[in-house]
């Protein structure tokens, strides 16, 4: 990978919380290591592969044509889920099984989420 391409990658953190069939997802954006976007959402009765695409596809809506996503995503509904992390061509998902901290404010927007139970989802572009 050239350091041309690397640019082009936007990089992203997702954390689903879930109770019963609630789902709440937090969202972030990060350039050099900084958090530049942030999102809580909130749905309930959706499937586990009806929540992989709502957080891929949100992500894919704030990317500009030619733009690529790389996105970490620590949530145990992925388990055993291999194929759906090849359905978009220009976002890459990269499950993470274990947390090591660096997914905490991703996880209190999740939860936010998930304590709100309205889809009136909360999103924020950061001045960094």
């Amino acid at each position: 990978m050239t350091t041309e391409t690397i640019n082009k990658i936007r990089r992203f953190k997702v954390c689903v919380a879930k109770h019963g069939t609630e789902r709440g997802i937090g969202v972030e954006e990060h350039i050099d290591r900084e958090v530049v976007y942030i999102a809580s959402l909130y749905r309930d009765g959706l499937s586990r592969k009806e929540t992989f695409d709502l957080y891929v596809n949100h992500i894919r809506g704030l990317l500009k044509d030619g733009e690529q996503a790389r996105v970490r995503v620590f949530d145990g509904l992925l388990k055993n889920k291999r194929y759906w992390l090849t359905t978009f061509s220009n976002v890459e998902v990269v499950p993470i099984r274990k947390g090591n901290g660096s997914f905490h404010t991703t996880k209190m927007l999740a939860v936010d989420g998930l304590n709100r139970k309205t889809k009136t989802d909360i999103t924020e572009w950061l001045d960094g």
